[in-house]
């Protein structure tokens, strides 16, 4: 979009200057404070218009047997595509490359015992470009972790 001679990302009422290719050249904010609310709206409006019954930000407390204790999870999104029959599905939003760190490492271990637990029936990563450096995707580690846990990943460009 073309807002006062300068290209600019708008997104749900958000207003980032922008370069022709779509990084962003608002240097207002920090890196990820930008990709946290892109994020968030894009994961509006995924729960908005690609879900049914969806409801954001839902905290899980599951056990962790290993541990002896209990973790909490948060999910961006849950819905019920088929709620006669019980079932739910986790997404979670990322934007930017997803790094090999702790809490992410601590987020997939969430999923997991999620899926494992049936609190939820499938979980995906719903990953998008960065308006800060266009980048996008995960280290391979990552990767490997979400898939052993049974956590769809999917790109979106």
């Amino acid at each position: 979009m073309i807002a006062d001679g300068e290209p600019v990302l708008v997104h749900n009422n958000a207003r980032f200057a922008c370069g022709s290719d779509g990084v962003t050249t608002d240097r207002t904010q920090s890196a990820v404070v930008t990709n946290k609310k892109v994020g968030d709206a894009y994961a509006d409006d995924i729960a908005a218009y690609e879900m049914d019954n969806a409801v954001r930000e839902v905290s899980f407390t599951v056990p962790e047997p290993r541990r002896g204790t209990t973790t909490t999870r948060r999910q961006d999104i849950v819905d019920s595509p088929n709620p006669h029959l019980g079932i739910r599905r986790g997404s979670e939003v990322k934007v930017g490359f997803v790094e090999n760190r702790s809490r992410i490492r601590k987020e997939i271990r969430g999923d997991r015992l999620l899926l494992r637990a049936g609190r939820l029936h499938e979980m995906r990563w719903i990953l998008l470009r960065s308006p800060i450096n266009g980048k996008i995707g995960m280290d391979g580690r990552v990767a490997q972790r979400l898939l052993e846990a049974g956590v769809t990943i999917e790109i979106r460009y």
